[in-house]
């Protein structure tokens, strides 16, 4: 993660806690007031959607220094959902070469380069 993303995760009115993913195949943030304690909405998989999403509390108001810390979180839960999803393609025997470069069909391949 860049330094920028981590100076945007640290928000003073803004606590971020995961749980999981007991019985989940994705993680959820709780998102609680750092001053009161107050649950303030929450991160978690949106299937449809295939990625991670925003769901605020009833009643909620948030600035746009708050909304981009949670936008950074949710692309840090992507990043890191991409990752999961590329070691689970490896699980099969056949599946390093769809990452070989095109002509190569040995992962010792002189021009591999592993991306």
């Amino acid at each position: 993660m860049s330094s920028t993303n981590d100076t945007i995760l640290e928000n003073p009115y803004l606590v971020f806690e995961e749980t999981g993913p007991e019985g989940r195949k994705t993680a959820v943030v709780q998102i609680p007031s750092a001053s009161s304690g107050d649950q303030l909405g929450e991160i978690r998989w949106f299937g449809r959607w295939r990625q991670y999403c925003f769901y605020p509390a009833t009643e909620t108001i948030f600035n746009a220094g708050c909304m981009e810390t949670i936008v950074a979180r949710i692309n840090d839960l992507m990043e890191r959902r991409k990752g999961v999803e590329r070691l689970k393609a490896y699980e099969n025997e056949d599946d390093w070469r769809y990452d070989l470069p095109p002509g190569a069909s040995d992962p010792a391949y002189d021009g591999w380069t592993g991306a």
